[in-house]
């Protein structure tokens, strides 16, 4: 269901009262494209979500064309870093300071920080040295259907010698 469509929050609070998902167990991704196109329609949405308890993250962070005073406008916690920038980090001075940039103004702005398309040790190293917080990307896994997630997290928490 799109962020657009009519019934938008009542349908989420719908599917947390089946599910008996807490709202704050719930994380709404937008695109920073979402937001260009109706600015303010997507405020109030964003506001609607935070009120039921819904956390609200910025995916794809870098790609879109909002300004940076949306990110004080909107009520987001979250940012999430595209993996476009990830891919040369390490190797390309301006994705290195772009990347550096975004992680230095979500602290600042006390947001959560995920930085996307981790694959590399180097990129790992290189993102924990900025004091990111999250990190997703292919070094961890791929994407994975819900039984093979649960089986990978399985063999993870034993060798933690955890059980699960």
């Amino acid at each position: 269901m799109q962020l657009g469509h009519r019934g938008f929050i009542n349908t989420v609070k719908e599917v947390l009262e089946t599910t008996g998902l807490t709202a704050r167990r719930l994380e709404q991704e937008l695109t920073e494209s979402t937001l260009v196109k109706d600015p303010n329609y997507a405020q109030e949405v964003m506001s609607q979500l935070r009120e039921i308890g819904v956390s609200i993250s910025i995916d794809d962070f870098g790609t879109g064309y909002s300004n940076l005073a949306q990110l004080r406008r909107f009520p987001i916690d979250r940012l999430k870093i595209d993996k476009s920038f990830m891919t040369e980090a390490v190797l390309n001075e301006q994705d290195a300071a772009i990347v550096k940039s975004a992680i230095a103004l979500a602290q600042i702005l006390n947001l959560q920080v995920t930085t996307e398309g981790i694959e590399t040790e180097e990129q790992l190293e290189f993102v924990r040295s900025l004091n990111g917080q999250e990190y997703q990307g292919y070094y961890y896994s791929k994407a994975l259907p819900a039984d093979e997630l649960r089986i990978l997290l399985v063999e993870k928490l034993e060798k933690m010698g955890l059980s699960a």
